[in-house]
């Protein structure tokens, strides 16, 4: 819902314990430190992370970190090694009921790999919009949509752009946050 001062008061609420819920806790309050710009924060949270991950060798909540690490990277403007981690991400989509955090993964190694020319780029991303769709998973289906609009708008298919984004539910029951509606 984009409400980053609300979600940072409930997820530092978890303090320390180590436990899945912890992990989970502290990746995601990662996550909304990331987009609130707190760049130091999200990176200790993420060695956090890693670290109880490291401990615990096996973990549900493998996409989500290093989709969250490579995220970190992709805002510091650190695309070889945000690439790394998106793909270690989507590595993990191997079934049909994969985590969103993969899909999503999937779609920014697209996203990279099109700013850098290579043709499968696009393929990347519609195959993460696709499996979000199949998913219900809204928000993550936008962000899909967004990165494809905005390739088609590096290619100067403008059309193509509107087109992707038209798709988009922008009031109603079923639409995202503010911050993605601003995006579309």
């Amino acid at each position: 819902q984009n409400d980053y001062a609300a979600s940072v008061q409930l997820l530092e609420t978890v303090g320390d314990k180590f436990d899945q819920q912890s992990l989970h806790a502290w990746i995601r309050l990662a996550r909304t430190r990331l987009r609130l710009g707190d760049f130091t924060t999200a990176q200790a949270l993420l060695r956090k992370a890693e670290d109880d991950v490291a401990r615990r060798k096996n973990t549900e909540y493998l996409p989500l970190l290093y989709e969250t690490l490579g995220e970190l990277d992709y805002e510091r403007d650190r695309l070889s090694e945000a690439r790394i981690q998106f793909s270690r991400a989507a590595m993990l989509w191997t079934d049909d009921l994969p985590d969103p955090s993969s899909v999503e993964a999937r779609a920014y190694v697209g996203w990279i790999d099109a700013q850098g020319g290579q043709a499968r780029g696009r393929a990347a991303i519609e195959a993460s919009l696709a499996q979000s769709v199949t998913m219900r998973q809204v928000a993550l289906e936008t962000r899909c949509r967004i990165l494809l609009a905005r390739l088609s708008l590096r290619e100067r298919k403008y059309e193509e752009a509107l087109k992707v984004l038209d798709a988009v539910r922008l009031d109603g029951p079923g639409t995202v946050g503010p911050e993605m509606v601003a995006q579309v």
